[in-house]
Parts: structure tokens; sequence; C-alpha cells
């Protein structure tokens, strides 16, 4: 399994990251082939020494590496990688056991 997490800084815009969270990258994360799981934040993020530079968080659990790649490297979400880098994501994948 690999996991592909992505943090959006406390500085977004609010309005504009719920819309891009639950309107157009959650959804197209949950159609997207070898997703097994799509996690969205509700509420800030939280961190134990106070608060956290993020705002929201998005953790996609795909089957492999092959998925994940075609995700992310696919020309359909040209626009959504752009949007979300407006945004000031910052994209970290690992994987799991």
């Amino acid at each position: 399994m690999v996991v592909m997490l992505a943090l959006f800084p406390a500085s977004s815009d609010g309005d504009a990251l719920d819309e891009y969270l639950h309107d157009r990258l959650a959804p197209t994360l949950r159609a997207a082939e070898g997703i097994e799981s799509v996690v969205v934040s509700s509420g800030p993020l939280m961190s134990p020494g106070g608060p956290a530079p993020y705002a929201s968080g998005v953790v996609a659990t795909f089957s492999g590496l092959g998925p994940m790649m075609g995700f992310a490297q696919s020309p359909a979400t040209d626009a959504l990688r752009k949007e979300g880098e407006s945004l000031g994501v910052s994209v970290l994948m690992f994987e799991g056991r």
C-alpha cells in the first residue's frame, strides 16, 4: 500500500480550501483507480505543542505505487494539482505495511 498525505497551511483561504477539498479533491480521489481509502480532516489540525502550521489534511491510501503514480501524473488531475499548489499544499508519500 502507498499512502499520500497532503497538508494545507494555516494561511490558506478557508472557504476556498473547504471547497477544493470537499467538492473537487476528495471526490476525484475516491474515484481513482486503486484507491483504498480517503480521509479528509474536519476542523483545524492539532499538534501536541500548540497550534499546528496546517489548516487541513488529506490522507489517501492506494493499493500500490502504480495506481498512486497514475493518479499523481494523470493529465486529468493537472488542474487539481495546480489548484492545490496555489493553496500551498505539501504532499508526502510513503509505502506502508
